[in-house]
C-alpha cells in the first residue's frame, strides 16, 4: 500500500471517530451539563478533526518536495495550528456557550484514537522500510565490481601479512 492511501484511510477514519465521538460525548454532555455539554462535544470533537487533519493534508502536499522543505511546511502547519488552538481555547472558554470539561474529554479521546488509527493504519498498510528499486541498484552495483572479485591474487606473497609473522 502507498504512503498516501494509508494517510487517506487515517484521515477516513479519523473522521469517522471523530463524528462518533461528538454525537456520543453530545448526547452524554446534554445530560450532564445541558446544552453547554453538547456545544462542548462538539467543538471539542470538531477542533480535534480538524488540527490532527491538517497534520495529515500537510504530509500529504509536504511529501512531494525536498527533505527541507517537507520539514519547513510540516512544522510551519504545527506552529501555525498551535496559535490557532490556542486563540479558538481562550475565546471559546470566555464565551461561556460550552461546558470546558466535556470539551476536554472529547478532545483528548478524538486525539488518542485517532493516534490509535494511524498506528493501525501504518501497519495494515504493511509499507516497507526501503525503496525496492535502491536495493536492486546496490546489487547490480556489487556484481558489476570485478576489483573485489579476486582480492587474494592481488596481495604479494614476498611481503608477509601480520598473520604469517604471528604464526611463525
Amino acid at each position: 500500500m502507498k504512503p498516501s492511501e494509508v494517510m487517506r484511510r487515517s484521515l477516513k477514519w479519523s473522521a469517522v471517530l471523530a463524528v462518533v465521538v461528538g454525537f456520543v460525548g453530545a448526547t452524554i454532555g446534554t445530560v450532564v451539563a445541558g446544552p453547554t455539554g453538547a456545544a462542548g462535544a462538539f467543538w471539542g470533537a470538531g477542533m480535534a478533526l480538524v488540527f490532527l487533519g491538517v497534520t495529515t493534508v500537510s504530509i500529504r502536499v509536504a511529501s512531494h518536495f525536498s527533505p527541507t522543505v517537507f520539514f519547513a511546511i510540516v512544522m510551519g502547519s504545527w506552529m501555525l495550528k498551535t496559535i490557532v488552538f490556542l486563540v479558538i481555547v481562550f475565546l471559546v472558554g470566555r464565551s461561556g456557550t460550552v461546558n470546558g470539561t466535556v470539551l476536554f474529554i472529547c478532545l483528548v479521546v478524538v486525539m488518542i484514537g485517532t493516534l490509535a488509527i494511524d498506528v493501525w493504519s501504518y501497519l495494515a498498510g504493511r509499507m516497507p522500510y526501503v525503496d525496492d528499486s535502491v536495493l536492486e541498484q546496490k546489487d547490480e552495483s556489487l556484481v558489476q565490481n570485478d576489483d573485489i572479485e579476486n582480492v587474494d591474487d592481488k596481495v604479494s606473497p614476498d611481503v608477509p601479512s601480520s598473520w604469517d609473522s604471528k604464526q611463525s
